[in-house]
């Protein structure tokens, strides 16, 4: 199969307040174990910045993402091996938290495997996200077992 690549977003509008954050993901099916793969090239970055340099923050983040795929991953059953590559992230300086690209992945991923998200589903996401509203990582676990067991 060959992979297929896609950004998807998560935006949304409270209080006067922007969320937004975004990734691009590539799938493609193989014949071992799911894996997830670290193809981050910044690309939104680097046209907006002079020596881009990926920064420790921005590690932390990438790191964040790429283990919440690989938690989906290890919590959903699909039967057959998929390979998920992080290409890019997306994101809006001023408005765009960890919890705001957590949740366009969570968005992507499922979106990937023809299992979109229903409106409860979203809304869980939603609620995380209003619940988790500072700079930080906060722990996804619960999130996407609930999103799971909604499924």
């Amino acid at each position: 199969m060959n992979p297929i690549r896609k950004i998807f977003f998560y935006k949304k509008q409270l209080n006067g307040r922007g969320r937004f954050g975004g990734v691009e993901l590539e799938l493609k099916k193989v014949k071992e174990k799911s894996k997830v793969i670290d193809k981050c090239e910044w690309k939104d970055w680097k046209a907006y910045t002079v020596d881009f340099q990926e920064t420790n923050y921005m590690k932390s983040i990438k790191a964040y993402i790429l283990t919440s795929i690989e938690y989906i991953l290890e919590n959903y059953n699909c039967g057959i091996g998929l390979e998920i590559g992080l290409t890019d992230i997306k994101v809006l300086p001023s408005d765009t938290q960890p919890t705001h690209i957590l949740a366009s992945v969570i968005i992507g991923v499922y979106g990937l495997i023809s299992q979109h998200l229903n409106e409860n589903q979203i809304a869980l996401i939603d609620k995380f996200i209003i619940q988790n509203t500072d700079n930080e990582f906060p722990n996804y676990n619960e999130l996407i077992l609930e999103i799971l067991k909604n499924n």
